[in-house]
């Protein structure tokens, strides 16, 4: 709303090569506020880490992030952490229903899973 400050942070998707904008207004979040990160996706941490940015200029806590499928290989988990290390925000949880170690870049590619 007019009445309240607005809180963005822009990111470059990994799949569509342009930047992206993630905005929320001041009156849904605060530093009150514990936030768990859900995504479908972790690749290279640029949205996740774009949400982190947001919490902290809040000033919220986060409490984790969980994601449905991660490609290690990627190294999303790793920017992660080194985002928050950088910006001095407390280390939480990443969880991932499945990670894939490894695929090759063809249809029908072999897919290697984490045990």
């Amino acid at each position: 709303s007019k009445d309240h400050e607005i809180y963005e942070s822009e990111y470059e998707s990994h799949t569509k090569n342009v930047k992206n904008k993630i905005m929320i207004s001041a009156e849904y979040l605060s530093k009150e506020d514990k936030v768990l990160i859900i995504d479908d996706v972790l690749a290279t941490g640029k949205t996740a880490v774009a949400l982190i940015d947001i919490c902290l200029k809040a000033k919220c806590k986060i409490v984790g992030c969980g994601f449905i499928m991660e490609k290690s290989f990627e190294n999303g988990r790793d920017n992660i952490t080194k985002f928050c290390t950088t910006n001095t925000i407390e280390l939480f949880p990443i969880e991932s229903a499945v990670i894939i170690t490894n695929m090759e870049d063809k249809i029908g590619g072999n897919i290697e899973y984490k045990q």
